[in-house]
């Protein structure tokens, strides 16, 4: 079962309407390519992010794992023309709100600003060399 932090973070988590592999991607900004993988840390459990192929990503944790065909949004939404999906259910228990995308600022401290409001939102954010 997914905590609320890990929700939170897949939330986060850093995308036309179709759920197949062969969706094009050319015009869309994903974070993730295949083969890519992002690890996150988190007090209580650690969760892995793995791209796979087209827009598919599969999520685990410990003792859990989901695969979701991600969506290709068509125009941006709050910055991102990456990727999403809505969820399957409106149960929290097993549910994935996911989306991946890049965001672009036009200086260093509009992103620390940008990460500052984030942080409000869901906990502290670490930055690392490796991102956040």
């Amino acid at each position: 079962m997914l905590t609320k932090t890990t929700f939170l973070l897949l939330a986060l988590l850093g995308l036309t309407s179709c759920h197949t592999d062969n969706v094009d991607l050319s015009k869309n900004e994903p974070v993730l390519t295949e083969g890519m993988k992002i690890t996150g840390s988190m007090p209580k459990e650690m969760i892995v992010i793995e791209g796979l192929k087209g827009s598919k990503r599969r999520y685990s944790g410990d003792g859990w794992s989901k695969t979701s065909t991600l969506i290709a949004r068509s125009t941006r939404w709050y910055g991102s023309l990456g990727l999403y999906d809505p969820a399957e259910s409106y149960s929290l228990g097993n549910r994935l709100l996911l989306d991946e995308g890049r965001q672009f600022f036009s200086s260093e401290s509009e992103a620390l600003r940008y990460i500052k409001k984030l942080s409000a939102l869901y906990r502290a954010i670490i930055i690392s060399s490796e991102g956040l």
